[in-house]
């Protein structure tokens, strides 16, 4: 591929390019490396009175390698300034105290040019081929051209190119070939490793076998020229296999030794002010044979590298072992998993398809269907929960296996599942409902014999629901809902009707509507007074619930009671009507006028045993006084749920709420079950009011009732009060309260409060 000028001049670039997709060390961490290698640079001028390691090269081209191009030129600029202003404490004199620290930059640049052209983009130096060219190409040429600088710059080339040159090499390749692979392996990021740990292990392992290799063999050394000539050996023992290895150590120990033999080892480089110290006296080289060097050299090589080499034995191994019981738990996996699938899609208890299998099962069916219409059957357990009770759990477990079973034996070709505790479901074709209605007449005649269960004989009732249609869940939905509307019907087999669907949707809808109704205003609370007929004052008002709903209108409260009652919600329902009535009470008080408060409780609140605490919980948050609030609870509601009723009934007006009976006349108690009732007020029904004036009848029973309630100290109030006729006959029989559309009809508070300021009315209490 033919490369453009551009191309090709980028390939010798000195700084990498920014990217920040590439994470990068941050370059003060590498300046305080560098200024820690300062210091060691200054304690060893000081020490031995020259620079025998300059660990500052090594780390300049390792900062340049790894930064980007702006941290990279910061990076340059901090070290080159930091250098130029320590080399004075190294004893060195000008102009070599400016020039020398210069030269070091350049040499730095220059290796880190070529080794960016020469050693890839990524400078993996834990590759034998990458780390040989990076001291091919780019080490040894830049030493070289320092070396030969340096040279000429002293004495010449004449004069001082062989000791001057040699001691340059062996300090600058100690520098960059020790440090730059060492901060290269530390600072890369595991993202960029293909083993995290073995690099961990290979960078550890290599500076303690360089630390020995130091510590042992050159101790008494001061320029460790073969350890760091032998670098590239080391490290590559380190990528190949155990025996490449061991041949690659043998190498290393022979050079060392032949070489220090020959005379060049570390103390043949040493200069003479350090002879002058006695450092060859004290040299272990002048002390150790050449068998004993060698010993000593293959001791500080092998055994750390054998120590290396056993360790990734042992992780290889736990690696095999892992892989092994990696194996072994994918196994136990696939089990569990084959076992989840069993269970998922069968009942526990009788191991028959549960819900999910047999809606796989209807859908395999639709595929494949023939010889009619897929039918479903719901086949619910008449009485089930009756059989659990006197068997237990484990026994009508049992009961609906052997149905199953029964079904299942007579029946080969048809699917049976258990879709709940006491209902089962079976699929079958049928050409129409009369077919349908005969398949299932066959099923209900398997059961004319009792099933016998632990020597009990059971007699199976089956309340049927059907469905038909092309869709699985849809179907078994259906069905199960075809019967709950059998058994609301009365039926043995019901087949699903849509419209009595949709009416229980509608219904479900309506709650939920109610429930946001509550918070939007949707619904609110409308006040009916009560006129007080001696006094012919207001005495008191009576709550309404009032919804007017944003798509149907205005909403009765026969529509919305019951199913709040059937759902629960009735409790949350009253607490806000009783909220809101202590509301409009505070409302009236701050215009001067107390009123008592009427609020109806359903027969479900009235039975509840948690009902009183909810119900002052409400009172004493919003502040309310139980003495002004009444109570109105129907006659049917009390006979219903006697024990219960009369209980909470007696501990409410024990608190000082007022009770009333309402709609009294229409239920079936007796007058001994009226004289125990702990009630303060008698409501009568408005059937008996609306045609009091027209009805002789109703007028005597009204009479004899205001009669009887007078005699047990009870107050009567009469709801339905329609026009004025009425209003004079109950005030002659002496009623003490009317109420209805003649007196004021139900109203919001706003227009209660204008209404009692426009009369001028006293309120009687």
């Amino acid at each position: 591929m033919d490369l453009t000028a551009s191309q090709r001049l980028g390939r010798w670039a000195l700084f990498a390019p920014d990217n920040k997709r590439v994470e990068r060390p941050h370059w003060l961490v590498l300046f305080a490396i560098f200024v820690l290698a300062v210091l060691i640079s200054v304690a060893s001028a000081h020490f031995y009175n020259d620079l025998l390691f300059r660990p500052v090269l090594g780390v300049t081209v390792a900062g340049l390698l790894l930064l980007d191009r702006r941290n990279a030129i910061r990076f340059l600029f901090t070290t080159t300034v930091v250098a130029l202003v320590s080399y004075p404490f190294v004893g060195a004199p000008q102009p070599k105290a400016t020039i020398f620290p210069l030269l070091s930059v350049a040499e730095a640049c220059v290796a880190v040019i070529l080794a960016r052209r020469f050693c890839g983009a990524q400078l993996d130096l834990t590759r034998p081929r990458r780390l040989a060219a990076f001291f091919i190409c780019a080490v040894i040429p830049a030493t070289l051209l320092r070396g030969l600088v340096e040279s000429f710059a002293r004495t010449g080339f004449v004069n001082g190119f062989s000791d001057n040159l040699a001691t340059i090499l062996a300090s600058h390749f100690v520098s960059m070939g020790l440090l730059v692979p060492l901060l290269l392996q530390i600072f890369r990021k595991p993202s960029q490793m293909v083993d995290p740990d073995r690099s961990l292990r290979e960078a550890l392992g290599l500076f303690a076998l360089m630390v020995c290799t130091a510590l042992i063999v050159f101790s008494q050394s001061r320029l460790p020229l073969l350890f760091v000539a032998l670098l590239p050996l080391i490290w590559i023992s380190f990528r190949t296999s155990a025996v490449q290895s061991m041949i690659a150590a043998t190498v290393l120990i022979f050079i060392a030794s032949i070489a220090t033999a020959e005379g060049w080892g570390p103390l043949s480089l040493v200069p003479d002010r350090i002879l002058r110290h006695g450092a060859v006296e004290e040299s272990i080289l002048y002390r150790l044979s050449m068998l004993q060097f060698f010993a000593a050299s293959a001791m500080a090589i092998v055994l750390p590298l054998g120590a290396f080499r056993c360790e990734e034995a042992r992780s290889q191994r736990r690696a095999d072992r892992e892989h092994m019981n990696t194996l072994a738990a994918l196994a136990k996996v696939r089990e569990g998993e084959a076992e989840l699938r069993r269970v998922a899609f069968h009942d526990v208890e009788t191991g028959l398809p549960n819900r999910v299998g047999f809606e796989q099962i209807v859908a395999e069916r639709l595929v494949h269907s023939f010889n009619g219409t897929i039918h479903v059957a719901a086949l619910e357990i008449d009485r089930y929960s009756s059989f659990r009770a006197a068997l237990g759990s484990t026994r009508a477990s049992q009961l609906v296996q052997q149905v199953g079973a029964r079904i299942a034996e007579q029946m080969p070709d048809t699917p049976i599942a258990r879709l709940s505790p006491s209902e089962l479901a079976i699929a079958f074709y049928a050409t129409d409902r009369n077919a349908a209605r005969v398949k299932l007449d066959l099923v209900r005649a398997l059961f004319s014999v009792p099933v016998w269960v632990d020597e009990n004989n059971i007699d199976v009732h089956f309340i049927i629901g059907v469905a038909e249609g092309d869709e699985a869940s849809t179907l078994v939905h259906q069905a199960e809902a075809a019967a709950v509307q059998a058994r609301k019907l009365n039926l043995d087999i019901a087949f699903f009707d849509a419209a009595a669907e949709r009416q229980a949707a509608s219904g479900l809808t309506m709650l939920s509507d109610l429930r946001a109704g509550l918070t939007n205003g949707d619904v609110w609370l409308s006040f009916q007074p009560k006129l007080d007929l001696r006094s012919g004052k207001i005495h008191s008002a009576e709550t309404l619930l009032r919804w007017n709903h944003p798509l149907y209108g205005p909403v009765g409260p026969d529509r919305f009671i019951p199913l709040a009652e059937e759902t629960g919600f009735i409790d949350a329902l009253t607490d806000w009507v009783v909220e809101q009535a202590i509301k409009g009470q505070q409302a009236l008080d701050e215009r001067g006028v107390t009123l008592n408060m009427a609020i109806n409780i359903s027969a479900r609140s009235l039975c509840d045993a948690q009902f009183l605490s909810r119900l002052m919980r409400v009172v004493d948050r919003c502040g309310g006084d139980p003495r002004r609030l009444t109570l109105e609870v129907t006659e049917t509601a009390i006979m219903v749920h006697s024990r219960e009723a009369l209980a909470n009934l007696r501990t409410l007006r024990d608190r000082g709420f007022a009770i009333s009976i309402d709609d009294f006349g229409i239920g079936q108690s007796s007058l001994a079950y009226l004289r125990n009732l702990p009630a303060d007020e008698l409501k009568i029904d408005q059937s008996f009011i609306c045609d009091i004036a027209a009805d002789q009848r109703n007028s005597i029973l009204v009479r004899a009732t205001v009669d009887l309630a007078h005699s047990l100290g009870l107050r009567v109030v009469a709801e339905g009060v329609e026009d004025e006729a009425a209003l004079g006959i109950l005030t002659r029989f002496g009623c003490d309260i009317a109420q209805g559309h003649h007196v004021a009809r139900p109203m919001a508070i706003a227009a209660l409060v204008k209404m009692l300021a426009r009369t001028s009315l006293r309120i009687v209490r």
